[in-house]
């Protein structure tokens, strides 16, 4: 047995290419530097091809993690797969987006003739007369043919198959300041008319996403606004333009006020914002019900979560912090969180949706709070199920945060909920108790 991660499997995937890259450079002649074949290369080193070895299974846990198709991870996946002559995919939520995520894991199978995502599209889905090439979602017997395809490879219980403790959900309406609003909505606007309705199923434009991501930051705290610039530049590596004096002022002012490390968020409330208020409101009354309460606050922005971090340290009662995000290390995420289970005062985990709904299982909190609306109802689950879990010994609490005078959350909420009527009729028309057997539809009426 061979135990290994998707991060392991994809730096195996980058070396190998990378060593038959300068294979076919050296080979035509554009470099003269000869190829070393790298030793650190093991799984994927074709030892396993050249022996003709397969092993029985690949088993493949959380496997939406690798639902796109054009990343390397998946390419990587796709390449270990050779090596095994069965695969078994697990997820609760096979669907983390729209019903093409299945795509992605149709090409991990044997015995058909669908390449790639978009022959998949093309066979369960009818072309949209109004976009050509673009394809609205299956339906009638477009949707009948997909059910009969899902009904081969995939087995899925319904959820009372595996006891579970009470869930509460509560939704928190928000109410932002005038001028919260009044600068989150602007943005929205901006990026209403930036995108025609047209345009709305097609990847959004850099400009365009800018906007989607100022008005979420002002509804969130409006010094994000001033933060992110600076963020995206040093976390792409691009040059900082000396020359466009609006944004090297922009960036000094960002360094000498605002830093999140510098104290002063720590004085005049720096922190505050509505949704940071509601937040630390929705903390205490989990406190009041129980002294030793353990919460977990998702969201998607860590530096929004280091805000939060600083609000909670200038409560009159401190609470500790725990941070479990996408800037830690593996073995830093490992000691974070024996360092909350481990602690029996009251306390808090910060943590990002993708990051937490992966690794937090072995948490001890039975309270979440949500942030703020998600674009996929998928990971809105992961992140609750951190807490709802089998092992669980208490009632698990969810609270979810939304402005109710935020276009942007609204639009956000929206776009989840229709991607999700659509993904449960789907997942909806596979889940079978134990023993009913899958609808077998007349093949010729498919026709």
């Amino acid at each position: 047995m061979i135990i290994v991660s998707y991060a392991f499997v994809t730096s195996q995937y980058d070396r190998k290419i990378a060593y038959l890259t300068h294979v076919a450079d050296f080979k035509r002649g554009a470099t003269t530097i000869l190829p070393t074949r790298p030793e650190s290369l093991s799984i994927l080193s074709g030892v396993f091809e050249s022996v003709d070895i397969k092993s029985p299974y690949l088993v493949l846990d959380e496997v939406h993690a690798i639902k796109n198709s054009s990343s390397t991870r998946f390419k990587a996946v796709l390449e270990l797969r050779k090596f095994a002559d069965t695969c078994i995919m697990l997820s609760r939520t096979p669907i983390d987006n729209t019903w093409l995520d299945l795509g992605s894991y149709v090409q991990l199978l044997r015995g058909h003739q669908i390449a790639s995502k978009r022959h998949m599209q093309s066979i369960f889905a009818k072309e949209d007369p109004q976009c050509p090439g673009e394809f609205n979602l299956p339906d009638k017997e477009r949707f009948e043919r997909l059910e009969q395809l899902l009904n081969c490879f995939v087995v899925r219980r319904p959820e009372t198959t595996v006891p579970l403790p009470p869930l509460n959900r509560e939704t928190r309406n928000v109410d932002l300041t005038l001028a919260e609003a009044k600068c989150s909505n602007k943005k929205f606007a901006d990026y209403e008319k930036a995108i025609s309705d047209t345009e709305r199923h097609k990847k959004l434009s850099d400009a365009q996403s800018k906007l989607l991501e100022a008005a979420q930051h002002y509804a969130n705290h409006v010094d994000l606004v001033k933060i992110m610039p600076f963020i995206r530049v040093t976390a792409t590596g691009e040059t900082i333009d000396s020359d466009n004096a609006a944004f090297m002022e922009a960036l000094e002012d960002w360094k000498e006020t605002l830093a999140i490390d510098n104290a002063i968020l720590d004085t005049d409330n720096a922190w505050y914002s509505s949704k940071i208020e509601d937040l630390i409101d929705v903390y205490n009354i989990r406190r009041d019900t129980d002294s030793e309460c353990s919460v977990l606050i998702f969201d998607e922005n860590v530096f929004f979560l280091d805000i939060i971090e600083v609000a909670f340290a200038n409560m009159a009662d401190p609470v500790k912090c725990f941070r479990f995000d996408d800037r830690m290390s593996k073995e830093e995420r490992s000691t974070s969180l024996a360092a909350f289970k481990e602690a029996r005062e009251s306390k808090v985990m910060l943590t990002t949706p993708a990051c937490g709904s992966e690794g937090l299982k072995g948490s001890d909190a039975y309270a979440v709070i949500l942030c703020g609306p998600l674009w996929n109802k998928s990971l809105e689950e992961r992140a609750i199920r951190t807490a709802w879990r089998p092992g669980q010994t208490k009632p698990v609490v969810c609270v979810q945060l939304q402005a109710t005078n935020s276009a942007v959350e609204s639009y956000k909420a929206k776009v989840r909920d229709t991607k999700d009527e659509h993904n449960q009729r789907i997942l909806s028309a596979i889940t079978r108790a134990d023993g009913v057997e899958p609808v077998i539809y007349d093949l010729q009426s498919l026709d």
